[in-house]
């Protein structure tokens, strides 16, 4: 019971490279050799260091929140098992205590002390601050005393 029917290969041309046919009467017709644009990669990396990037612009990786894939840093250190940085990108931090200072009872009021207001508050001003991812909200880093960035919950990629 055998059937002479031809293979898929040969009905479909499956595996065939199909060239276009040049018109003769377009001039500006020609196939690309190239669909890889080699010089963007430059251009992207010089932009990037000409806008994100200060100082001697050297970087341990590039920065991603975890949840989005957003850039966040794209110059940091590396410090033990975390990333230390200046600078963040596409992120806020989270005033943590914005909401009891709009809700004061009348103990904050009655002229207490600058830092028993704090105590009040449940936050200082050199404590650590927490900093959100602005697209997804996701925790990236916690903001210190010194105004440097300790990411974390982020992907780290090669620069």
């Amino acid at each position: 019971m055998s059937t002479n029917k031809p293979s898929l290969n040969k009905i479909h041309e499956l595996g065939i490279t199909i060239f276009p046919e040049k018109d003769a009467n377009d001039k500006d017709f020609e196939p690309s050799e190239d669909f890889y644009g080699s010089d963007l990669d430059d251009l992207d990396d010089d932009f990037v260091n000409d806008n994100y990037r200060q100082g001697d612009k050297s970087t341990d990786a590039v920065l991603c929140c975890a949840m989005c894939f957003t850039p966040v840093c794209y110059q940091c250190k590396t410090v033990g098992n975390t990333f230390s940085s200046k600078l963040a990108l596409n992120a806020y931090v989270e005033d943590n205590y914005s909401d009891s200072a709009n809700r004061s009872d009348s103990r904050d009021v009655l002229g207490k002390g600058d830092s028993t207001k704090r105590k009040l508050r449940g936050s200082t001003s050199d404590s650590e601050r927490i900093v959100k991812c602005i697209e997804c909200n996701n925790v990236i880093a916690v903001l210190d005393f010194s105004n440097n960035y300790n990411f974390k919950n982020v992907i780290a990629s090669k620069p």
